[in-house]
């Protein structure tokens, strides 16, 4: 791992893990090919298996089954197709590529001799990895939950259709379509669910991840210029022609960071956008239930599926709120300064760049209003009124 890297450090090894690193392993042609393939595999594997639960679903709509297991069956088709979406707009919209913009700014800071600046930036380094790393956690926990759900359930189920002599099929694991009955291939079909659930739990983890790294690098930038605006002019011995200069490249410096958020914002919007439509009936549907009389091995799936989703939606809602702070933050750091020292050139910068700082950098949920960690407590708001609304009312029955 090089030292210039400490911020995508995680991030790093989770996109090599899953196939989604676009540069180069190693200097060896043989091994950077190899891994070109398996990029393309993992890609591969992620669009069967939508594909998959798709013609699953049909096929339970077809036999009339169960309307639980078809709500379920949609549900499941609906969230793997959000996480392609979001793999396609970190490939697709070149989300990857900007990830070396966090290198290139770290060789640069490297540089500086400024304590409180690289303290602060390898603070939110340490986060960056810490929020990777317990997404990745959080989504091995609901992973292996769920294997345990399904290799517990196929064998009572087993047991039931041996004592009843019945041909119940199995309603566990990942609804895909499968031409035979699922109980009598049992190998093939724990191989093809880990198989996608490997993919596609790893392409959650880094296309979320990858969203999340660039909002806390933005916030970071800001809060690293909040403190250079703080600093840069000391007192009245400064030479004031040449603190205007810095001024200036500061301010130019800003403009490059109203333009990173707003190029972000329109590249991962719409993401935004479906976690705020999607979270609040996931959550709801997972508080429903935990509300009802399921087995204990359900209860830890759902427990674990919803620590998930909340711990993504804090993952987005915190992190647009920070750019949301740190960008309004600007305007209270030129005031601290010793700005006021400034000649007639460098006091009229000032002013312009607390007026722009007026208004918020902020990433907003679709074409809509921004996200911030009120439109997180919405969300949460939203779920408990979804399962008032399924519970008649009463959520303590």
């Amino acid at each position: 791992m090089s030292d210039d890297e400490k911020f995508i450090k995680s991030l790093k090894i989770l996109m090599i893990v899953s196939g989604f690193w676009k540069k180069p392993l190693t200097d060896s042609t043989i091994i950077n090919k190899i891994y070109y393939s398996y990029f393309i595999f993992s890609k591969i594997i992620v669009v069967i298996f939508c594909l998959e639960l798709f013609f699953g679903l049909v096929d339970h709509i077809v036999k009339e089954s169960d309307r639980q297991l078809i709500i379920t069956s949609a549900s499941v088709l609906l969230t793997c197709m959000v996480i392609v979406l979001k793999a396609y707009i970190c490939i697709k919209r070149r989300l990857i590529e900007i990830l070396e913009e966090i290198v290139l700014y770290e060789k640069k800071l490297s540089n500086t001799d400024d304590e409180e600046i690289k303290q602060a930036y390898f603070d939110k380094a340490h986060l960056s990895n810490v929020m990777c790393r317990a997404q990745a956690v959080v989504q091995l926990c609901a992973s292996g939950s769920l294997f345990y759900l399904g290799i517990g359930g196929d064998q009572a189920l087993i047991d039931y259709n041996r004592i009843h002599n019945t041909t119940i099929d199995s309603p566990y694991w990942y609804q895909f379509y499968f031409p035979a009955m699922k109980l009598d291939h049992l190998v093939t079909v724990y191989f093809l669910n880990f198989i996608f659930c490997f993919f596609g739990s790893l392409t959650n983890i880094v296309a979320h991840s990858i969203i999340a790294t660039l909002m806390i690098f933005a916030a970071t930038q800001l809060q690293i210029l909040n403190i250079q605006l703080k600093k840069f002019i000391k007192d009245k011995n400064d030479y004031l022609a040449d603190k205007t200069n810095e001024l200036k490249r500061y301010v130019k410096h800003h403009q490059d960071l109203i333009r990173y958020v707003n190029v972000l914002n329109e590249k991962v919007r719409i993401i935004i956008l479906m976690h705020f439509l999607l979270n609040s009936i996931e959550i709801s549907s997972c508080v429903t239930g935990l509300l009802k009389n399921t087995k204990t091995t359900e209860r830890v799936f759902t427990i674990t599926y919803l620590n998930l989703v909340l711990f993504q939606l804090f993952m987005t809602s915190w992190n647009a709120n920070e750019i949301i702070e740190q960008s309004t933050a600007v305007s209270d750091a030129i005031y601290a300064s010793n700005w006021h020292l400034l000649d007639r050139e460098g006091k009229v910068i000032c002013q312009i760049v607390i007026q722009r700082a007026q208004r918020p950098l902020k990433l907003t949920i679709g074409p809509f209003s921004p996200m911030t960690n009120r439109s997180g407590l919405m969300v949460i708001k939203a779920a408990y009124s979804y399962v008032s609304l399924m519970n008649g009312g009463n959520t303590d029955n």
